[in-house]
């Protein structure tokens, strides 16, 4: 295939890829399977076709003899910019932080080259990426070149780097937490995620009940105000201190208000745990069974490996409940893999001992079946 033709497959498929509409982009259902039943291990299509569209666009630009066949394909060009910014987006928002990465380190190069007034957002959704897979020390160097690059009228975007660095000391260094909220707390309006925030981070050294009366106040302040996830957040360190009731209330909230994928996976993970420790596993629905199922394989892909332990504890704890050794032997393979690949010798061992006491495993079903998908 030439390099013409791959060039015009791009630009026939885009349209039907991002679907448009007042709100922003969404990608397509056949894009978004790839994704669910995890074919894709970098690139996906949408970033493929993006690469190809915009090497398209670059040589018709470059070519172009005529005023208004310049104007044609910089009007081209900026209709590509905005389906790529969009499309980073939509990935970090449907926590697609794998994909995220690698998209964004696929096309930065055409961004730092045609759009570079613009890079600093990149440099800051890779951030952010990075430091939900927990990996601060890519987290702070995007940080920091999106610092250095971000306009002072951007003031969204800087909110957001500050609070990603609010994050990142709360893990490395609560006190240096504390000191940058308190230094620029008060750069930011009452009203803000970022100003809430703050005040959660200042509560860190205070004595247990005095905190959680704050983090109690900032949590209702955060839902008042429509920053669902914010305040979900807050609940999530709220329910250290809650037994296995309110706990299960909280994470309830959780699942019905939360935006971000990602914390709803949590919360159902918890709420499942929650209910296996308080003995009652019948309450854990079919519906409840394939949604645990489907936030395993989502766990698997994306390389959360702490919550991915869990939820394999959770599926194996009901399936040997269930007697569902076809379930059993699928995520022994599954969790086999994530294992070895790091070296977690602990769950290996363990989990060799219980697959050893498991019955017909001649009839178990192989890697890759019915339970290998989302729904």
């Amino acid at each position: 295939m030439t390099v013409q033709e791959k060039h015009l497959i791009a630009n026939a498929y885009l349209s039907v890829t991002f679907i448009e509409s007042k709100t922003g982009i969404k990608l397509s259902s056949a894009n978004r399977k790839i994704y669910d039943n995890g074919y894709n291990t970098e690139e996906d299509n949408a970033n493929t076709l993006l690469k190809f569209a915009f090497d398209d666009c670059k040589s018709r630009l470059g070519t172009s003899n005529t005023p208004e066949g310049h104007e044609q394909y910089q009007r081209r060009m900026n209709k590509l910019l905005y389906l790529s910014e969009s499309y980073i987006y939509s990935l970090c928002n449907s926590s697609r932080f794998n994909e995220a990465i690698s998209s964004i380190s696929s096309l930065i190069e055409y961004i730092r080259e045609i759009d570079k007034d613009n890079l600093y957002k990149y440099y800051y959704h890779i951030a952010y990426a990075w430091r939900m897979k927990s990996n601060h020390d890519e987290a702070k160097k995007y940080l920091a070149l999106s610092k250095d690059l971000c306009p002072p009228e951007d003031k969204e975007t800087q909110r957001s780097i500050y609070t990603e660095e609010l994050y990142i000391l709360e893990r490395e260094d609560p006190m240096k937490a504390i000191g940058l909220a308190r230094t620029r707390k008060n750069e930011f309006k009452s009203d803000t995620a970022a100003y809430i925030l703050s005040d959660v981070m200042l509560s860190l050294n205070k004595e247990k009940g005095e905190r959680i009366a704050v983090l109690e106040k900032q949590e209702k302040k955060a839902r008042r105000l429509g920053y669902h996830t914010a305040a979900n957040n807050i609940l999530f360190t709220l329910n250290s201190e809650k037994n296995n009731s309110d706990q299960l209330n909280s994470l309830n909230t959780v699942i019905k208000t939360d935006t971000s994928p990602y914390n709803i996976c949590r919360a159902t993970i918890y709420k499942n745990e929650a209910l296996i420790k308080n003995g009652d596993i019948d309450k854990i629905t079919e519906n409840d069974f394939q949604r645990l199922i489907n936030i395993y394989n989502y766990l698997f892909r994306q390389k959360f490996d702490s919550l991915f332990n869990k939820c394999h504890h959770i599926l194996w704890t009901i399936a040997e409940y269930k007697k569902n050794n076809d379930l059993i032997i699928f995520i022994f393979y599954k969790g086999t893999i994530v294992w070895k690949l790091n070296a977690d010798t602990e769950n290996e061992t363990k989990y060799n001992k219980l697959i050893s006491k498991v019955e017909t495993l001649s009839n178990a079903m192989l890697l890759g079946n019915v339970y290998d998908h989302e729904e």
